[in-house]
């Protein structure tokens, strides 16, 4: 019986109908409209029974036992069109089209939930198609004529431990307990120490830094972090995470079912494709502006109320594997703190002494700002104040001079060193860490090289004001500032580096970095730049441009108008980075740099993710 309704219903999807020619015109007084379904190999009658008025009431199928009919909703043949809608196994169709004596045309969408596959969401897959009397388009994939079953998690979530497949020199084997709850929200710990590493409090993604600092995580990685975090617990299969799931076929020679996750809320989905026989996963594919990362799922066991669950999987991310192994999986107890951690530097200001500190700008670099902290007890040099660091950064042969610990090796000649004290003005900061590597190419002020960088660590620790017109930076203590009179708060974001909202040309808004170490005014990402058109019909000038990383090139042209916290500039320069060049914009849309900035005193408050422009 279920193959016969299945097959009904899948003809309507993607097949064709034809009526019988001794069947009357739907909607005669005299009785119900008769009619057949061809299909390859199969022809089933159907019943539409009309109600008062003419109209559809409901369709059954004779010789079918104990199948009662199934009542039609919201039917009518208004125009000489008729329209009804029916539920069966909780998926509602819809129907739209003309049928009468000789043919049957119209157009059926089926809203599917996602229980189909095993999957229960919440959310509903749409299915539409076409159909005619005189074609037949494509047999009905077997998903659609079985219902399978349900393989969400339980109302508690789960938790579980995974073993990676390496070891750790010192630490032994490396493992992560997980913690998913129902709701999407989740919790990565270690496995010996029991330190949180990352998780997702239901609005934001955060992380732990190799500093020891925590930060939130800003999309679209933020995005690709958390759908990766979906498809290794089945999260993305429960009723409270915001997904829709498409079907997007099914192959006919292994039954495997291929699925598209499209979250509601993020710019990274993934393909997943399912066992059709035992409806587990076996693999995922992301892909983003970085690369592809696939998951594998290696054998899966009866897990009990979890159905089936993956012996381990294979994570291939970017060119790099990594294995793992994974324990057997319990009903998560609900103890977790999902919210970022909020792990800042220890930092305390003096009670007496000016907030101002000592300036000097780069030849010209007007705005590009360099100051001297004491480092563990030693004047070390020349530091660029940058907001668009994410870290503390010191020259390698200065860290080796005053003695700086090692850390961690990162390669590459990078070292993470271990300091005592940072003083900058009236701020004090204990136990920083620096990336350590060689910084010979980079410039400070003139006549003298640069030592370091003072990036997120140094904002995130005090109310940094820099006043550009005057060339000056104040710190203050966040607990203490209030901001000076005719000044504004604008709402900014802070995942280790600040970004605000900006409009171009008033019609594309996006995230910008704002980015006290970059000269140009406004830099976008070629991505936001190829989404918007930025480069047609403009004329452009291709030129070298030097950074952090290494030489590369860009676009420069202009702009109608930028737009940010209330203020408008006209016919402003901008610089696109050429596609496959390193972009420090990372994962937003672009930078606004110095060349605005300097119209300001900018006020930067990590800590409440507020900033003030004063004119």
């Amino acid at each position: 019986m279920v193959g016969v309704i299945g097959i009904l219903l899948a003809v309507l999807l993607t097949g064709m109908g034809r009526a019988d020619p001794a069947s009357r015109a739907f909607g005669e007084e005299d009785g119900p409209w008769a009619g057949q379904i061809v299909f390859p190999a199969s022809t089933h009658l159907f019943l539409l029974s009309p109600a008062a008025a003419g109209m559809p009431a409901e369709l059954s199928l004779p010789g079918e036992q104990g199948l009662p009919p199934m009542p039609l909703r919201q039917a009518s043949t208004a125009g000489g069109r008729v329209t009804f809608s029916l539920t069966w196994l909780e998926t509602e169709y819809r129907f739209e089209g003309v049928i009468d004596g000789a043919r049957m045309a119209g157009r059926v969408e089926a809203l599917v939930p996602n229980r189909l596959l095993g999957v229960s969401l919440g959310n509903r897959v749409v299915v539409r198609g076409t159909w005619e009397a005189d074609r037949i388009d494509a047999n009905p994939p077997a998903l659609l004529v079985e219902r399978l079953r349900a393989r969400s998690l339980p109302p508690g979530g789960i938790q579980f431990t995974e073993w990676l497949d390496r070891i750790e020199p010192g630490k032994g084997r490396m493992g992560v307990r997980h913690m998913y709850l129902a709701d999407g929200r989740y919790l990565l710990r270690d496995a010996a120490t029991d330190a949180p590493q990352e998780g997702f409090d239901g609005a934001r993604y955060w992380r732990m830094r190799p500093d020891g600092l925590s930060e939130f995580v800003a999309p679209p990685e933020s995005d690709r972090l958390r759908m990766l975090a979906l498809l290794r617990s089945g999260a993305w299969q429960s009723d409270g995470v915001e997904i829709d799931v498409e079907v997007e076929g099914i192959d006919e020679a292994t039954g495997d079912v291929a699925l598209f996750l499209r979250p509601l809320r993020g710019r990274v989905g993934a393909r997943v494709w399912v066992d059709g026989a035992t409806h587990a996963p076996l693999r995922a594919v992301m892909e983003d502006e970085q690369g592809v990362i696939e998951l594998t799922f290696d054998g899966h066991r009866d897990a009990g109320d979890f159905h089936s669950f993956p012996d381990g999987w294979a994570i291939m991310q970017y060119g790099r594997q990594t294995t793992s192994r994974l324990s057997e999986p319990a009903a998560a107890t609900g103890g977790g703190a999902f919210e970022n951690p909020g792990i800042r530097p220890r930092a305390s200001f003096a009670a007496q002494g000016p907030a101002y500190v000592d300036v000097e700008t780069g030849k010209g670099q007007k705005g590009h700002h360099f100051v001297l902290p004491q480092i563990d007890g030693y004047t070390a040099g020349w530091f660029l104040v940058d907001s668009g660091a994410s870290d503390l950064v010191i020259d390698r042969e200065i860290a080796d001079r005053i003695g700086m610990p090692v850390i961690r090796d990162l390669g590459a000649g990078v070292t993470l060193r271990q300091g005592k004290l940072l003083r900058l003005g009236r701020l004090t900061l204990v136990n920083p860490v620096f990336i350590a590597r060689d910084l010979t190419e980079l410039t400070g002020p003139e006549g003298r090289d640069r030592a370091g960088i003072l990036g997120f660590p140094l904002f995130q620790s005090a109310v940094v004001a820099i006043e550009y017109p005057n060339d000056r930076i104040a710190l203050h203590d966040p607990a203490a500032y209030r901001l000076p009179a005719g000044g504004d708060w604008a709402p900014m974001s802070v995942e280790a580096r600040p970004s605000i909202e900006a409009r171009v040309d008033a019609d594309y808004a996006g995230r910008f970095v704002v980015d006290t170490g970059k000269s140009a005014r406004i830099s976008f990402r070629s991505a936001f730049a190829a989404r918007h058109r930025l480069l047609d019909n403009r004329s452009l000038e291709l030129t070298p441009t030097e950074t952090f990383y290494g030489d590369t090139f860009e676009y420069r042209s202009r702009l109608s108008t930028v737009q940010f916290a209330g203020y408008r500039f006209r016919d402003p320069l901008f610089h696109v980075k050429i596609p496959g060049t390193f972009n420090s914009a990372g994962s937003y849309d672009g930078i606004i740099g110095r060349g605005f900035l300097n119209n300001f005193t900018v006020v930067f408050d990590y800590r409440n993710e507020r900033i003030a422009f004063i004119r």
